[in-house]
């Protein structure tokens, strides 16, 4: 039997492709997920002084998602299926990826602002001064980057009489935890890089920063890099991979239980109802779902039928319902563009995948995802501007 594809004028990098090694042997095994947000949600209270600069930065609907359990074999099974030259994923049923659309509504994360770019080196000992109250450690920083749980340590509990000062650093710390632990997490496992602050001076600036595509930018980038031959490890916003499977690929869902979890948040009734992405904090029942088990997971999605798939799980009546902060940036859900991140450069091309959207799927046009920007990296050039 012939592993295919048939015509590799697309998907040319079959020979360097994770599947390959599937399909070949050995078999790789299971991926390593790095990501750090069990320290910010189990150990960390979400404030609810500091719930209205969360709000204006951007981030009360991801600080609302609260810690889920990551599968590491769904993320497997997922990442054998991603395509680095088509920014896809192919499954029997076709090719399906996560939009813009899918990062506001699940996350709710702001898509249509400016770039997270520029300089990633910043007078880190003045940023940290001023925007969180004490120097950067000598003992503690790597590369321009601190322990996250480090932060944690720093700020366990916001005082009752703390001032307005003193609940904006809180913040600041609150949302690096968010960017270093889950959106923005890297290998590392526990570092976060102080260079964020720079775009947390102030809230409401930071809230027109396209946080989502940024968020995006960098979920990309990692599964080309682990859809390598060799791959073996993925950071990055995974909880977003996820939630987005289980949205659309109900098969490989959990069943979502009547009782749901505690909620991160006192009194959560005075303040904005959360994102998409929160309904899967109900008890999840996994006794009727073949959960954490890759060889299944692998079954399950050659067996796909098309009936299996959500193509649309956010109709206007769910959108109706939802924040306003989800769909805020729905007028470029649909556009061709490229997704920036300081170095990382990855392209949007919500073309191939316009049943996601209640379209037609017609035949899309070339799309290079230029492949070449993998290359690029942060080593040796940190003083390098990326916005010009």
């Amino acid at each position: 039997m012939d592993h295919g594809p048939i015509d590799d004028s697309v998907l040319t990098l079959q020979a360097l492709h994770r599947s390959t090694r599937v399909w070949n042997g050995p078999d790789p095994g299971i991926l390593t997920i790095r990501r750090n947000s069990t320290a910010l949600h189990r150990l960390v209270p979400l404030d609810e002084r500091i719930v209205g600069y969360l709000e204006e930065a951007g981030f009360y609907g991801t600080a609302r998602i609260g810690f889920i359990a990551i599968d590491w074999h769904l993320i497997t099974a997922l990442v054998e299926r991603w395509r680095p030259e088509t920014h896809t994923f192919h499954f029997p049923v076709g090719e399906m990826t996560i939009t813009l659309q899918d990062v506001q509504i699940i996350l709710g994360l702001p898509v249509d602002g400016l770039p997270i770019t520029g300089r990633v080196e910043q007078d880190y000992d003045a940023l940290c001064l001023t925007q969180l109250g004490f120097p950067f450690p000598e003992n503690n920083k790597t590369g321009g980057r601190i322990q996250i749980r480090q932060l944690s340590r720093w700020f366990p509990n916001l005082p009752n009489n703390a001032g307005d000062v003193e609940v904006q650093r809180y913040a600041r710390a609150y949302i690096l935890q968010l960017l270093g632990g889950t959106l923005f997490a890297d290998k590392s496992n526990n570092l976060v890089h102080i260079t964020y602050l720079q775009f947390l001076e102030d809230f409401e600036a930071a809230g027109q920063y396209s946080w989502g595509s940024a968020t995006m930018a960098h979920l990309y980038r990692q599964l080309c890099l682990v859809a390598d031959i060799d791959g073996a490890e993925i950071a990055g916003p995974i909880i977003l991979l996820q939630l987005w499977a289980w949205d659309r690929l109900p098969f490989l869902a959990p069943i979502m239980g009547n009782v749901f979890r505690n909620d991160i948040i006192p009194n959560e009734d005075l303040f904005p109802p959360p994102p998409f992405g929160h309904r899967w904090r109900h008890v999840l029942d996994t006794t009727g779902t073949s959960m954490h088990v890759l060889t299944k997971y692998r079954e399950m999605i050659d067996m796909q039928t098309p009936d299996e798939v959500i193509w649309e799980p956010y109709p206007e009546t769910v959108i109706r319902d939802l924040p306003a902060y989800c769909s805020s940036g729905r007028a470029i859900w649909r556009t061709r563009a490229p997704l920036l991140f300081f170095c990382v450069v990855e392209m949007y091309n919500p073309d191939k995948v316009m049943r996601q959207f209640d379209l037609k799927q017609m035949i899309p046009p070339l799309y290079s995802t230029s492949m070449e920007l993998h290359k690029i990296d942060l080593r040796g050039k940190t003083d390098k501007d990326w916005s010009a």
